[in-house]
């Protein structure tokens, strides 16, 4: 580790030697450093040694602390060393000691989420972690509690469960990175809820049953009903078709009619990259409905607090209402049919991504790399090639989404559903 004199100029302009991490050790104040990485952030922290292990303690970044409160802070800390306090110990006593709450705080702040994650994790923070074990000493939580705290909301929710512990787990391995605490009570423990994956598909007769519902619904619940269609005729999540905005639709009066939904860290795309999603008659026409009757950006939105425009969230009544009215047609048809009548097997929003999947497979025939395109999913092979097939099979993919748009419709317009190809498909392999 390069030894230098730090200074209020140097410690923001010192360079990661090499391209590599860089400790520069003050000359003026032995085991006091500045910690250089290559993307450009820096810190102070303190390296000394106890009881034949070396301990390294984060005492903020540049630019957020002064370098002489830094080199205070440390010189501070190695009084109450001396006077034989633990590293860690001597690090907490010179102020308030570092609650879990704050620890997860700081970590939002550093890490770089997803505006939808960061949404999310916060909210876990607030509803989840900060009422039950926000005010305890992030150094002092033991995985028992953790046990018991996550069991006490899988009651509530085992989903919910998952993932609050899924974000203090990270805060746990964040802090461990930076040096704020030394281990984590998530360590060895297992997420408290298991799921399985869902396969649930709905069947056509569930589909014509869907659709009758999504009539009915129309008056009561129209841009829930709009987007259900999107998600049913295009494949997409249900993220992007919340927040589709006006810009990304491309030539709906043309003949290639398409949605590009963004990628890069602030779009909605899952992989990261920007999703081209060609667009049936049966969708534009969806599309054009949202863009008569909204005069925003959004094509789906809600005034948030302030007035301000975001994207609407999915209605839990709504989803309640129309697995209730699809429950109820379905047992209409089996009584007419003199069939026992049964309860509809649970099924989500989420999961018409497989229904779609596995009807284009099943009764379209549409070969599984063009299903995989149109889910957003990434292609095997060469990067070369995936990007070639991105990009070239566009022609392919709209006319599987055409196809399915005639299926649904004319599985609409059935007075009852039942199994069977109804339209073939013009790229059939």
């Amino acid at each position: 580790m390069p030894i230098v004199r730090l200074t209020a100029k140097n410690v923001s302009t010192l360079p990661a030697i090499d391209g590599r991490r860089t400790d520069y050790v003050d000359s003026t104040l032995p085991g006091f450093v500045l910690r250089v990485s290559p993307s450009g952030a820096r810190s102070y922290g303190l390296a000394v040694w106890h009881r034949g292990r070396k301990h390294r303690l984060n005492l903020g970044k540049v630019g957020h602390l002064q370098l002489a409160a830094a080199r205070a802070e440390a010189r501070a800390i190695l009084a109450r060393m001396d006077h034989g306090e633990e590293p860690r110990r001597a690090r907490h006593l010179g102020g308030p000691r570092l609650t879990v709450a704050a620890l997860v705080e700081r970590c939002l702040v550093d890490l770089q989420l997803r505006p939808s994650t960061r949404k999310e994790w916060g909210r876990l923070l607030e509803v989840e972690i900060r009422p039950a074990i926000g005010d305890r000493p992030a150094d002092e939580l033991g995985r028992a509690e953790v046990r018991e705290w996550t069991r006490s909301i899988k009651v509530r929710s085992g989903y919910t469960a998952n993932h609050a512990f899924a974000l203090l787990r990270r805060a746990y391995s964040w802090g461990r990175s930076e040096e704020l605490v030394g281990q984590s009570p998530c360590d060895r423990l297992r997420k408290p809820y298991e799921t399985a994956p869902s396969e649930r598909v709905l069947s056509a007769e569930e589909l014509w049953a869907l659709l009758r519902a999504l009539e009915r619904g129309q008056s009561r619940w129209p841009a829930c009903v709009a987007a259900t269609r999107l998600l049913l005729l295009t494949g997409v999540r249900r993220a992007a078709v919340l927040g589709m905005r006006r810009g990304e639709l491309e030539s709906l009066d043309g003949p290639d009619p398409r949605w590009i939904v963004p990628g890069g860290f602030e779009g909605r795309s899952k992989s990261g990259r920007a999703h081209v999603v060609p667009l049936s008659q049966a969708a534009v026409e969806v599309m054009r409905g949202r863009l008569e009757v909204t005069s925003t950006e959004h094509l789906f939105p809600i005034r948030g607090r302030g007035q301000r425009e975001t994207p609407m969230s999915w209605s839990p009544a709504w989803r309640l209402w129309l697995r209730l009215r699809l429950d109820h047609i379905v047992r209409a048809l089996h009584r007419k049919a003199g069939r026992p009548q049964s309860d509809v097997p649970r099924w989500t929003v989420h999961g018409l991504r497989h229904t779609f999947a596995t009807h284009l497979r099943e009764d379209l025939d549409v070969a599984p790399d063009i299903v995989s395109l149109l889910l957003g999913h990434t292609i095997q092979g060469p990067q070369v090639s995936r990007v070639y097939d991105r990009a070239a099979r566009l022609p392919d993919r709209r006319r599987a989404l055409e196809a399915w748009a005639t299926w649904l419709e004319r599985l609409g317009g059935r007075h009852g559903a039942g199994t069977g190809k109804i339209l073939p498909y013009p790229g059939r392999r």
